[in-house]
């Protein structure tokens, strides 16, 4: 019976051990669980990151290729603004360049109508090209049979009237008195000249009266 009871309370001892390790066993089995959750946990977070980096990266490669985009249309607009300056300034030289051959032959044109005046004051004599008075002449008959004569005529007429002056500027107009090139008459317009020819033929009939 001893025998029994010892061996009784050995399997006893051995029981308790045994479901001591059971227990420390299922302790650790449900800390592995536990880790095991963590980690699955841990790894969905990891792949929601992953998947909201990916988006942002992609986010990026379109930003990237908008502004890659957007720098080689400014560059290629560049190159067209340089393009237009380079011309711009080559027509800015160009029209530099025109406007003193203009000014250069503006003055000589005002030289030569200044010459021209000069001429005409101390008589007329020397005038060159002589002016063509066939319009002048549809108006009034003058006197006198060559150009010499009319024009002398014609420049009495015009200092009576007090219309020969000094000329500032070039005269361009169409309806005038038909002159091949410019003089230092004034100018005027036919209907002007019937005017001025009839107020004068009132006042006083003898035109050769010089002033």
């Amino acid at each position: 019976m001893l025998q029994l009871e010892e061996q009784n309370q050995r399997y006893k001892i051995e029981a308790g051990e045994t479901q001591e390790k059971l227990t420390q066993a299922h302790k650790k089995i449900s800390n592995l669980r536990s880790e095991s959750l963590a980690d699955k946990n841990l790894i969905g977070e990891l792949q929601l990151k992953n998947v909201q980096n990916e988006k942002i990266m992609l986010h990026l490669r379109e930003s990237l290729n908008d502004l890659t985009n957007k720098h080689d249309i400014i560059l290629h607009e560049n190159t067209n603004l340089r393009s237009e300056f380079e011309k711009s300034n080559r027509m800015i030289r160009a029209l530099a360049e025109e406007k003193k051959a203009l000014e250069a032959q503006l003055r000589l044109l005002e030289k030569e109508a200044e010459n021209l005046t000069v001429n005409a004051e101390n008589g007329a004599e020397n005038l060159t090209p002589r002016p063509n008075f066939n319009g002048a002449e549809e108006i009034h008959n003058f006197k006198g049979t060559n150009t010499k004569e009319k024009v002398s005529e014609l420049i009495k007429l015009l200092k009576h009237l007090k219309l020969i002056q000094k000329p500032s500027h070039i005269f361009k107009r169409r309806e005038t008195l038909n002159l091949r090139r410019n003089s230092s008459i004034s100018v005027l317009p036919k209907r002007k000249i019937a005017r001025m020819f009839s107020v004068v033929e009132k006042r006083d009939d003898n035109l050769q009266t010089p002033l």
